[in-house]
This record gives structure tokens, sequence and C-alpha cells, in this order.
């Protein structure tokens, strides 16, 4: 009887495991109700860091078998073996840019949710199927219920491309014998419907994954064995090509494409280690070309490579690639070849359409969509018999119990910080700078992030006019959280330096924001009165001044119409009709 309860608590655990990231975003769940709530997505308990610290406190408890199972599985000595090289990596980023615990955090992340998949295996197996079946009931009536489909993750492409890597799931429950033909079904149903009634929100990367997937898998039930040993490097090393040579060799004007070759050249100065999984977009807008910022869809502050193996390639170097490399060939090298039951297919499903999806955009890098891939390649990795008998030793409870400790902990400082940061944007908002103030420091001090600090340099230097303060939180960013380049702190230590009478040292920095954001209004502007008030040559105020129009221009406005922009306005990509115009 013991053992029977102990077996069902195991379970239940299990599902509420793969469930934790969905329940991650509380603010999310009252969006259920359909109601709007301005920047739900900001307050949170989990992270990737302390999803990483539960499942290492999953290991520990599990340690001897899964020390037994690395011993009897080169896959998973491998996919280990590349964990811990990326956190190795992750420790030099810290070394040579400086940044905070988090990033080491994410690291942690990646190495352990696949052994703690592997690990409880058997219990994961079965609560699987439900697990997905709740998950796609909550992903999929969070997106009727909220504008343009967003749902809870608060993007459309991920709660699409989450929903339908999990849907057929239900068929686990509705018709175990006939599980291709009626996950055919339902992607035709609901390709038809989201279509129909979501014409204008509709996920391109779920168009192009669903029918590519579901052909290919049936197809490579066709395959031998060793012809899937031996073509999955090729695939993989085919998919991770298709980005780069569509960025070389593709005249298309894209936003991803631009993004495509500004990672490629990225990756030539620092791909060895990475740059970190935050960091991009403190990196990239330096090898950003101006086509980019005249694409459709450029975000102009917060560019992500639109594509998972560039991403993860960037963030930790060669290791997040071979890491990659090891997960998708391993599954394709496990893929059942004849004989198999919905909830062993159903793994296999989740991570390959994930990892689709993520091809085109950031579906595998969200918390949700990384935590269930990463599990899912765990469960697949194990062997099929997983011997968890045996006591558990007292140190693994107390190591585990630290763990879960410090993960709760970490979690109630990220709902207090968060929280406190969205009542600090909320009054921004309102140009309620007093109480902006008060709620930024609050949750800076449970936890600098670089939303807080900037948000406080913000009201110091456009409400309060306290420059000096505003310079000492942008400085933070640098040497607290290592950011260079974050928004436009270039910029705002410019305005800051010009009001305390530091006019020339202001110059290096608004020409630097000027060089990183080239269609930027105000910066361009602030650029050109600097060198004019500093008497610098001729040739150089005449290249700013040139520059200064050509923007106007592109915007279709007047310069004197330029001098009244605010800094909201400034934030928009230009409009490709003002180019054409």
């Amino acid at each position: 009887m013991k053992e029977e309860k102990l077996s069902k608590l195991s379970l239940i655990a299990a599902a509420i495991f793969f469930l934790l990231p969905l329940l991650g975003m509380p603010l999310a769940f009252a969006r259920l109700t359909g109601n709007k709530i301005p920047l739900f997505g900001m307050v949170k308990f989990l992270d990737f860091t302390t999803l990483g610290l539960v499942a290492l406190a999953m290991i520990v408890l599990r340690a001897k078998s899964l020390y037994g199972t690395l011993q009897n599985n080169k896959l998973l000595r491998l996919t280990t073996l590349s964990g811990v090289v990326i956190l190795l990596a992750t420790f030099i980023q810290q070394w040579l840019y400086g940044s905070s615990f988090d990033h080491l955090g994410i690291a942690l992340f990646y190495t352990a949710t696949p052994l703690a998949g592997t690990v409880y295996a058997a219990e994961l197996r079965k609560t699987l199927p439900f697990a997905a079946t709740v998950g796609a009931i909550l992903l999929l009536w969070s997106g009727i219920s909220s504008e343009h489909f967003t749902g809870i993750t608060g993007n459309w492409n991920w709660t699409q491309g989450l929903l339908f890597a999990l849907l057929p799931a239900a068929m686990c429950f509705l018709n175990r014998k006939n599980f291709i033909r009626n996950t055919f079904i339902i992607i035709a149903i609901a390709i038809g419907a989201g279509t129909y009634f979501y014409p204008e929100i509709i996920s391109r990367s779920v168009l192009i994954s669903l029918p590519l997937l579901a052909a290919g898998m049936w197809f490579w039930f066709k395959f031998p064995r060793n012809f899937r040993k031996y073509c999955a490097p090729l695939l993989f090393i085919t998919a991770a090509a298709i980005p780069l040579l569509f960025g070389i060799f593709s005249n298309i004007s894209d936003s991803r494409i631009y993004l495509y070759r500004a990672t490629a050249a990225l990756l030539k100065d620092h791909g060895i280690i990475g740059v970190g999984m935050e960091r991009f977009f403190d990196f990239i807008p330096e090898y950003l070309t101006p086509a980019y910022f005249l694409a459709p869809f450029a975000a102009v502050h917060h560019p992500h490579p639109h594509n998972e193996l560039l991403n993860i390639t960037s963030a930790f170097g060669i290791a997040g690639l071979f890491y990659f490399g090891v997960l998708f060939c391993g599954m394709l090298y496990r893929f059942p070849c004849r004989r198999f039951t919905p909830g062993k297919l159903l793994p296999f499903w989740i991570f390959f359409f994930i990892f689709l999806c993520a091809q085109t955009d950031l579906t595998g890098a969200f918390l949700p969509g990384a935590f269930w891939m990463l599990l899912c390649a765990g469960i697949v990795f194990a062997p099929v018999t997983t011997d968890i008998a045996g006591t558990t030793p007292v140190w693994s409870k107390i190591i585990a119990a630290i763990l879960f400790l410090t993960a709760l902990c970490l979690a109630s400082e990220n709902f207090r910080a968060t929280g406190f940061l969205r009542q600090g944007r909320l009054a921004a908002m309102k140009n309620d700078a007093v109480n902006a103030l008060k709620f930024y420091q609050l949750s800076s001090r449970i936890k600098p992030t670089k939303e807080a600090l900037y948000g406080k340099a913000e009201v110091y230097l456009h409400a309060q006019g306290n420059y000096t303060a505003a310079l000492e939180e942008l400085e933070k960013l640098h040497s607290v959280l290592g950011f260079d380049n974050y928004l436009h702190t270039n910029r705002m230590k410019a305005v800051a330096l010009v009001n305390l009478r530091q006019t020339e040292s202001a110059l290096p920095f608004i020409a630097k924001d000027a060089e990183l954001y080239p269609y930027s209004i105000i910066s361009s502007r602030l650029h050109l009165t600097l060198l004019q008030l500093l008497r610098r040559p001729a040739n150089e105020i005449t290249a700013a001044q040139n520059r200064f129009l050509k923007i106007c221009r592109l915007r279709g406005i007047t310069p004197q119409q330029a001098a009244k922009f605010t800094m909201s306005e400034d934030d928009e990509p230009v409009k490709l009709q003002n180019i054409r115009q």
C-alpha cells in the first residue's frame, strides 16, 4: 500500500512538473476570463534559473539511478557532456563580459532538464498525455479569450506553436490505435478553423511546420534503421545551414533575412563561447545594416535571431550548436520504426514540432517551449525500463531540499520584483513619476534587472531632472549586469551629460547611439546639434546634417516636425510607404 501511494504521488509530481512553466505567470491565468490585463506577462514566478534548480533537485534525488543509466547510455553521456561545456562557456562569458547569476541559471536549465526527464521517464511517460492535454486546453482557451490569440504566452506565434505541439495528446484519450490518422484529422481541422477565424494572426511557423512534420514522420516509418542512423547528422546540418544560406543568397527585404546575416557576422567574432542567452540584443546592433531597419516587422530595440539554432549558438557558442545537434540526431536515431504506441510517439511529435517552429521564430527559446522540448528529449533518451529501486540516501534528500528551497526563494523574489516592476511601468505610462520611481526602486532592491534600472534612469532623467542619479543607474546596467547597448542607454547618457554641461563627454555616446540605430530621429538630431555646439569640422557637420535630412525624408516628415518627436514615436521602425514616397 505504501509503495502504491508513493507511485501515485510521483505521478502527480511528474504531471505538475510538466505544467510548471505554464503555471509560472499568475496574471496570465486571469486572462482566461477574457479580460485585458496591461503588461500581464511581466509578473511571473518561474524563470530559467528556478526551473533549472528544480530539475537539479530532482536529479539529486535519483542520483544513483542516473549514474547507472549514464554508464550504459552513450547518447545520454554525450548530452550531459555537452551541457557541462555550455556551463563552462557561460562561466567564461561572465568573466569576459560581466553578467548576473541568471545567465548561469539559464545554462543550468539546458543542462539539467533533459537529465531530469531521463531519471523520471517512467512517471513522465505515463503523465505526458494528461499534462499535454491540459496544457493544450489552457493554451486554446486563453488564445480564444484574448486579443489576437496572444494567449497566456503573450505572443500568438508561441501560443499557437506550443498549442499544436501539445494538441495531438488528446488523441491518446480519444483513440489509441489510430494516432497518426486522427492527428492528421485534427491538424486539418485546426488549420482550417484557424485560417477562417483568425486569418490575420495565424502563425506562419505553424502553417509551415504542421504539414512538414506530419509528412516527415509518416515517411520516416518507411526508412530502415541504418538509414536513419547515418542520415540524422546530415539533416541537422541542413537545418542549421538553411538560415545562413537564405541570409547570404536571398535578395528578399525581410527582417529575418537581415538578422540571419547579422547573426552570422556576430558568430565570426563571438562564435566560440557565445555572448549569453539574454545579451544578444546588446551585441547585435553593431552588426545590423541600415537595410534591416527599413525591412517590414523590424524590431528596433529587441531583435532576436528568429532561429533557435542561431540563437543557441550565439548564446553558448559552438557548445550550444553541438548540444542541439546531439538532441536532434539522438531523437531521430531513437524514432520508432514500426511498432509504437501514442505514448511513445507523442514526445517525438512535441520535440520536432517545437524545433521546426523555432527555425523561423523563438518558440523553442521561450521558457515553456524550451522546457517541453528538452524534457521530451530526456524521456526518449531514457531506457525503456527505468530501475528506480532502492532507498534515497539522506545526503540526496538534504541537497535536494536545499535546492528546492532555493528555487522557492528565487520564485518568491521573481514574483515580488516583477510585480513591482509592472506597477512601476504602469505608473510611468500614466506619467506618475513619483510612484514609478517608488516601484522601480522596490523592484531593483529585491532583484536588479535591466528593466528596473533603465526605468529608474528614465524617471530621473526625463521627469525629475536628476541627471547624476540617471547616470548612476545607467552605469549599473554595465557594472552590475554587463549591458552596454541596452535600448537607448548611450543616448540617455549623452542627454544627462549635456545637462550637466559636459558636452564634450556626451558626444561619443550620442554618436554611438546614432550608429547603432541609424534611423533614430532624436539621436541623429542631437548628434548634429552637439557637433554644431562644439564647432567640429564642417565635413562632420555636413555629413550629420545630410543623414538627419535623409531620415526625415524616409519618415515622411519635415525637420520642423522632427523637432517635436517624443521617445515613443522615435522607437517606431521606418515605414515602407515612406520609403517609396
